[in-house]
C-alpha cells in the first residue's frame, strides 16, 4: 500500500473517530417514563393538567421536538408548567406537539386542557404516542368525580405527589398507539337536563291543550247548521 493510501485511510479512520467521539458526547433529550394526570371538575366540564418530564443529559440547552397525548375529546389546551406559548403548537393530525430548547437535567411540562361532559359525565379516550411505563391520575379528595377504566386501578396514597388528591394507577404499562378510554362520572350538571324536562313537559302540555281544544270546540248539529246557512 503507498503512502499516500495510507494516509487516506488513516484521515478518513481518525475522522469517523471524531464523528463517533461527537455523536456519543452529543447531549440526549428524552420524555421520561413516568407521566401524572391532575383533574378537576366543572359544570359539565372536565378540566385536566397532563405533565410529564425532559431529561437533557447534556451541559448545554438542547432543541427538542414532540408530540404530546391528550384526550381525543379535548376543545381546548393551554401551556402551563415550564413552557411558552409559544412551544405548544397544533399539528394537521390534530395533536399537540411540545417544541422547546430544553435546559440541561430535569424539565417538568405541563398541558392544560378542557373538555365537556353531559348529564355528570365525560369520556377521556388517550392514544399513547410512546411507551409509557407509569401513568398515575390524581383526583381531589372529598370530590364527587370518579373514573372507571379497566386500565386503572386505585393507587395507594403514597404514590400520590399530594396528600389532598387520590391516586389512581395503570394496570401496566401503556403501550403506543393502544388506546385507552377513561369514563368520568360525579360531574356537576348544567342545565342541559332540566332544558330537555321542560321542553318534555312543554311539549306534553301543548299536546293536551290541543285534546282539550277538541274536546271542548262547539258543535253545531247538522239540521241548525243548514237551516242557518241555507236558510
Amino acid at each position: 500500500m503507498s503512502t499516500t493510501k495510507l494516509w487516506q485511510n488513516l484521515n478518513l479512520g481518525l475522522t469517523l473517530t471524531i464523528a463517533l467521539l461527537a455523536t456519543a458526547a452529543r447531549a440526549e433529550v428524552y420524555v421520561t417514563p413516568k407521566h401524572l394526570l391532575i383533574l378537576r371538575e366543572g359544570l359539565d366540564t372536565v378540566y385536566g393538567s397532563y405533565i410529564f418530564a425532559l431529561q437533557n443529559t447534556g451541559e448545554k440547552p438542547e432543541h427538542f421536538k414532540v408530540p404530546v397525548m391528550l384526550p381525543k375529546e379535548t376543545e381546548d389546551f393551554t401551556p402551563q408548567e415550564g413552557l411558552e406559548p409559544s412551544e405548544l403548537t397544533l399539528a394537521q393530525n390534530g395533536s399537540v406537539v411540545v417544541e422547546k430548547d430544553v435546559q440541561p437535567g430535569v424539565n417538568l411540562i405541563g398541558i392544560g386542557f378542557r373538555l365537556s361532559g353531559r348529564y355528570g359525565k365525560a369520556t377521556m379516550t388517550f392514544n399513547p404516542v410512546m411507551d409509557i411505563d407509569s401513568f398515575i391520575l390524581l383526583l381531589p379528595r372529598g370530590s364527587a368525580m370518579q373514573v372507571e377504566s379497566n386500565f386503572l386501578k386505585p393507587g395507594d396514597s403514597d404514590s400520590a405527589p399530594d396528600p389532598q388528591y387520590m391516586p389512581w394507577t395503570t394496570n401496566a404499562p401503556m403501550k403506543a398507539n393502544e388506546l385507552v378510554s377513561i369514563e368520568v362520572s360525579g360531574l356537576p350538571e348544567g342545565r342541559s337536563r332540566l332544558w330537555i324536562l321542560g321542553s318534555i313537559v312543554a311539549g306534553m302540555l301543548v299536546l293536551l291543550a290541543a285534546f282539550l281544544a277538541w274536546r271542548t270546540r262547539p258543535k253545531i248539529s247538522t239540521d241548525s247548521g243548514s237551516s242557518v246557512l241555507v236558510g
